[in-house]
């Protein structure tokens, strides 16, 4: 099958296959390549990514490649990153951009690897679908018209992250299995969202009928009109139970209303879909950790967003006076102009005074 595919790809030909996100398919980078791949996919404008065996092999292609970028590369290839570069004037349109800029992966698959190690050559490369048609997960999804369809498996069942090193601070594209948190955490500087981007936030706490509620009650009055998406759900909540009495009685004080709030409890769904996870107390993000470890690092304690003080636990207020509800009103809402101040950072939205 191997030597069948490499014959196909050495005439120009074009392959569907599986990668570690989504099935792609590809040709040799070529002029003629590009141009069948855009008939493929039913006239596209954006340029294709390319696909290469190996990180040596990206200052081929690559030029005014930055230490940052290195080390993201270093750390997330082969896998589901795309790192768009300053590209080199040797490229054919449609890999390189009217900007001057290649979009590179490396896929964490091993029968992309083994093909792209048996041609020595890059592969051009997209999702086998027609532009605005989901991208397929299985052979069988596979519609469009190409020469060879390889079988195998996926893993993620999205698109790979997108973030661009063509100049800085870097900015995310797309959003995809690698976070945006973790390439921070390799380059130690803020990641910026593209104006396309919305950046969501999800509240944690236990029933999601006081805290987490509140607090989302809270941050979309903040937040109102920005580029930023906010939820909340309960580590130990079930569905359709109503906000506290007490919790509605002191939103209302504030002139927020969520006495139509269902309660909902915490899911991988959920956790996919936030792009930064604030918890209440310490045994929330305990909880997280445990049963779903690969979104640890979007983890945060509301208390963390301070600029001063200690980290501490925001307690549960079920079941206490509506004093203490005014008390942890105005924590919450401490808190979350801190966490605005932080989003902001990567959002570019104006703060609130």
């Amino acid at each position: 099958m191997l030597k069948k595919t490499v014959k196909i790809l050495k005439n120009n030909g074009v392959i569907a296959f599986p990668t570690e996100t989504v099935y792609g398919m590809g040709c040799i980078l070529s002029r003629e390549c590009v141009e069948r791949l855009r008939e493929i996919k039913g006239g596209r404008e954006k340029p294709f990514a390319i696909f290469v065996k190996d990180v040596k092999d990206v200052k081929k292609y690559a030029k005014n490649i930055s230490k940052s970028a290195w080390k993201v590369m270093e750390e997330f290839f082969p896998g589901p990153l795309t790192i768009i570069l300053k590209g080199k004037k040797s490229l054919p349109p449609g890999v390189l951009s009217s900007g001057g800029k290649v979009g590179i992966r490396i896929p964490d698959h091993p029968l992309v690897l083994k093909i792209l190690k048996e041609i020595d050559k890059p592969i051009i490369a997209t999702s086998a679908n027609k532009t605005g048609e989901p991208p397929p997960q299985r052979a069988e999804d596979v519609k469009v018209r190409v020469d060879e369809i390889l079988k195998g498996e996926v893993k993620y069942s999205l698109p790979s992250t997108v973030i661009d090193f063509s100049s800085f601070p870097p900015v995310l594209l797309r959003k995809g299995p690698i976070s945006f948190l973790s390439i921070e955490r390799v380059i130690k500087r803020k990641v910026i969202f593209s104006e396309s981007l919305v950046f969501n936030i999800l509240f944690v706490c236990t029933g999601n009928t006081c805290r987490s509620p509140m607090a989302e009650g809270i941050a979309k009055r903040i937040f109102k009109g920005k580029r930023v998406d906010v939820k909340s759900c309960g580590t130990a909540a079930g569905y359709g139970n109503m906000a506290s009495p007490e919790a509605i009685v002191v939103m209302k004080e504030h002139g927020i209303d969520i006495s139509s709030h269902s309660s909902k409890p915490l899911t991988k769904e959920l956790l996919g879909w936030a792009d930064l996870v604030v918890v209440m107390e310490r045994h929330h993000r305990e909880y997280i950790q445990q049963r779903f470890p690969e979104h640890s690092i979007k983890v945060f304690m509301l208390s963390e967003f301070l600029k001063k003080g200690k980290i501490q636990d925001i307690p549960d207020p079920i079941g206490m006076g509506i004093g203490t509800y005014r008390k942890i009103y105005r924590r919450l809402e401490q808190c979350i102009k801190g966490l605005e101040r932080w989003v902001e950072k990567r959002v570019r939205i104006s703060v609130t005074s």
